[in-house]
């Protein structure tokens, strides 16, 4: 078998990368200003950290630490300045 290599299209990146925490992929293009693209352009698209965990991951990860109930009262603080 002759091995050859892939052309990556669309300006993604070339070697295909998963999260190790859920089933994204490098291959997935951010949202970018599209009458601004060329075809040599490169796409900017989901990052990983060190440890492979995609940046939605680590931000769903922050989410779950958050004291709702602490901000509920900051929450009815300020309003009831106004």
């Amino acid at each position: 078998m002759t091995e050859s290599k892939l052309e990556a299209y669309y300006g993604l990146p070339t070697e295909v990368k998963f999260c190790a925490r859920c089933v994204m992929s490098n291959q997935r293009p951010a949202s970018a200003v599209e009458f601004k693209h060329t075809i040599n352009s490169k796409k900017t698209t989901l990052a990983f950290d060190e440890n492979g965990v995609c940046d939605a991951c680590r931000v769903a990860e922050q989410k779950e630490k958050i004291d709702w109930k602490a901000r509920e009262q900051e929450l009815v603080a300020l309003l009831d300045q106004h």
